[in-house]
């Protein structure tokens, strides 16, 4: 079933852009909470520390994800980057993907121009680099998805449903619901809205 909706949300993900002329992907994790779920493992965001899961994801300018990938707390974001890539001219993502390798990958293989933000550990804080305003602006987009998922989709209803497994299902489908309803409104109202109160039947 993991590998099963892992696929289904590429293939929605690819239904969309072929609707959807989008330029961008943003990439970013938003952690999912839950201290007495025995299969939490502590992580870090930059918030500091936390206990539970991970739901990465990207999306593209119009809030609409494109990928997902669900892990434990403890798994760096950049570890799992890669697969949440999609060929498009631009990428923007925050300082825990700051790596040359997936920006040489980024480029080399899906032909996008990722830029991300200034990571002191990898060049010192004295090489630090401002973002470009327009790479900084899209940032805030995925930081909105995060919230729509989380708040409206999924209702914050993770910490009744214990078990790594069985939280993968709920969070990846929980994308699902989000890219079905960008689908169904691009197609019929010509916009991709995925916001629950914004659907209109």
């Amino acid at each position: 079933m993991d590998k099963e909706l892992k696929e289904l949300t590429s293939l929605l993900g690819d239904a969309y852009l072929n609707l959807k002329d989008s330029e961008w992907v943003i990439i970013d994790s938003t952690p999912i909470v839950d201290e007495e779920d025995e299969d939490s493992k502590v992580g870090y965001n930059s918030k500091g520390k936390f206990i539970g899961f991970k739901l990465h994801l990207s999306c593209d300018e119009y809030l609409v994800p494109l990928r997902a990938e669900f892990t434990k707390a403890n798994v760096h974001d950049v570890t799992v980057a890669e697969s949440l890539l999609v060929p498009v001219k631009y990428g923007s993502a925050d300082s825990a993907y700051d790596s040359g390798d997936l920006k040489l990958t980024a480029w080399q293989v899906h032909g996008v121009m990722l830029v991300t933000g200034h990571n002191p550990r990898r060049l010192g804080k004295d090489k630090k680099r401002k973002m470009d305003k327009k790479f900084a602006e899209m940032r805030e987009r995925i930081e909105q998805l995060n919230s729509i998922i989380k708040n409206q989709i999924m209702n914050r209803f993770w910490t009744n449903i214990k078990g790594f497994k069985k939280k993968y299902i709920f969070c990846m489908l929980s994308v699902v619901t989000a890219q079905i309803l960008a689908i169904y409104n691009l197609k019929t109202y010509g916009y991709p809205l995925i916001r629950i109160k914004d659907v209109r039947i």
